[in-house]
């Protein structure tokens, strides 16, 4: 009887642990799962390898409406009307603000680590917080908008929760780094800045952006399809990571605002 028990024991004593096994497996996959972003289909299947990139060159000249053609009523009801000076005053680029703890001066290791564009491409994805257009320093307003709320005091958590992207780069600047800030596609129009924003934010998803609002259609891609617009979106996402390894990472740290924190 006695050897039966122990027999018994040691095979409980195995179920229990394998059980013990699968739930923590379980568990470190669903955080997996939660950690991973989900982005748009289509900037999944490139990041992922099974998609080639497009290669939309051709269209690319699409995103700038022409003057004098009419332009599409807005996708948000609120959205200025554009003005034809808007046409023709190319001061617009897009910008992008990127997490240093996870770009890891990207354009250096894709030169001493030879990493390879879907790498690189990978990684550039990820280091994305927020996509902006604007002209002269608009990026830097954000950094002196986030010194300001750093001195705030007793920040309550509706305030935190209300204010994303600046409490990301608080949390940054806390961590002793700086604000990785980009630009490109200078020479835009208003329109064209418009929508190639808008592209960018579909192809990667509000869900991983600090960004509040989706972007604004003008011209032909006002009435382009969903995954039209995404792979528009894929395409200069792309562009852009190649110009970011060519031009190098720089950050800005809280000093750079000349507030402070």
């Amino acid at each position: 009887m006695d050897g039966t028990r122990r027999v018994y024991a040691r095979h409980l004593t195995r179920l229990q642990a394998q059980s013990r096994g699968d739930a923590e497996s379980r568990a470190k996959k669903n955080q997996q799962s939660q950690q991973c972003p989900t982005y748009s289909r289509e900037l999944s299947r490139c990041l992922d390898g099974k998609a080639a990139m497009p290669n939309l060159a051709k269209d690319e000249h699409t995103l700038c409406p022409a003057r004098g053609r009419k332009v599409a009523v807005a996708v948000t009801p609120n959205s200025p009307q554009l003005q034809p000076q808007d046409y023709v005053n190319k001061a617009f680029f897009i910008y992008f603000l990127l997490d240093p703890d996870l770009s890891r001066n990207l354009p250096l290791r894709y030169v001493t680590e030879s990493l390879s564009e879907l790498e690189c491409f990978n990684q550039f994805i990820r280091s994305i917080f927020y996509v902006g257009k604007g002209k002269r320093s608009r990026p830097f307003a954000h950094l002196h908008d986030a010194a300001k709320y750093c001195a705030t005091p007793d920040l309550t958590s509706e305030e935190i929760r209300k204010q994303p992207k600046l409490e990301k780069i608080r949390k940054i600047w806390q961590n002793g780094l700086g604000v990785v800030q980009f630009s490109c596609f200078q020479g835009s129009t208003t329109a064209e800045a418009h929508n190639r924003e808008a592209c960018c934010l579909d192809a990667i998803g509000l869900a991983n952006l600090t960004n509040k609002v989706s972007g604004t259609y003008y011209g032909v891609f006002d009435g382009k399809l969903g995954s039209a617009r995404r792979n528009m979106g894929v395409f200069l996402l792309l562009k852009a990571c190649k110009i970011f390894l060519q031009e190098g990472e720089r950050q800005y740290c809280s000093n750079v605002t000349g507030t402070g924190t």
